[in-house]
């Protein structure tokens, strides 16, 4: 009975925070022509232009459980293959990338949290477009490492970090978080960095799963490739 109250008092702000999200999300697909198109299911609808291709439908969904205490961290989502979601579609906020879904039940999914030792992300700096590696290292859930950064580039702390595009999981241009610090070490090429994350994974609510509609063509053709 306390969660439920709990729950009734919290919908004002929940429903407050899902306008927000939606709007900010709107905001880019319609000022930034250079973000990939956006198809928003069971929120809200989009007109898009006749003439202009989309590529991603973002599902809704809400975080059941979560974790940022261990190596290789989790959450829970309260949507599965019912509502069209499947292994290895991205996850994002508003704020950023944070995710990749893993494993779905017809009800709900389990996703790899970017606080996992084993997800790496391909990054760009959106100010000179060199990019890089981002991971996890296990400590502070706020900040994440950054490699492959050549040493020549051009860096300044507090340069944001985009996805780079360089899979069939996340589009270009999607917020990651900004530049907090840089070195090079003795003998090495590259940098190395460190970002501070745009979303703070520890609070995260309500967040929306990336439906890549062309990735089936993309990885057909890369398997032909392959089995060449």
């Amino acid at each position: 009975m306390s969660n439920q109250a709990s729950n009734y008092f919290y919908l004002s702000e929940v429903a407050d925070s899902i306008a927000n999200e939606n709007a900010l999300l709107l905001e880019q697909i319609t000022n930034d022509k250079s973000l990939p198109l956006l198809i928003f299911s069971d929120t809200l609808e989009v007109q898009i232009d006749t003439a202009q291709t989309v590529r991603y439908e973002l599902l809704p969904s809400k975080v059941i459980n979560n974790s940022i205490n261990k190596n290789r961290n989790f959450f829970t989502l309260d949507k599965g293959s019912a509502d069209g979601i499947a292994p290895h579609m991205g996850i994002i906020t508003p704020k950023g990338v944070v995710g990749i879904v893993r494993q779905v039940s017809e009800n709900y999914s389990v996703a790899m949290s970017l606080l996992n030792s084993q997800m790496r992300v391909s990054v760009a700096i959106k100010r000179t477009g060199y990019f890089g590696t981002m991971s996890w290292q296990g400590k502070n859930p706020l900040v994440m490492d950054l490699d492959d950064i050549p040493k020549h580039a051009d860096l300044i702390v507090g340069d944001t970090l985009m996805t780079s595009g360089y899979s069939a999981i996340f589009p270009p241009g999607l917020q990651l978080g900004i530049l907090r610090d840089f070195k090079i070490e003795p003998g090495s090429n590259f940098y190395s960095a460190r970002v501070e994350l745009g979303e703070d994974i520890s609070r995260l609510n309500y967040i929306y799963v990336l439906n890549h509609l062309e990735k089936p063509e993309i990885l057909e053709l890369e398997t032909l490739i392959e089995n060449e």
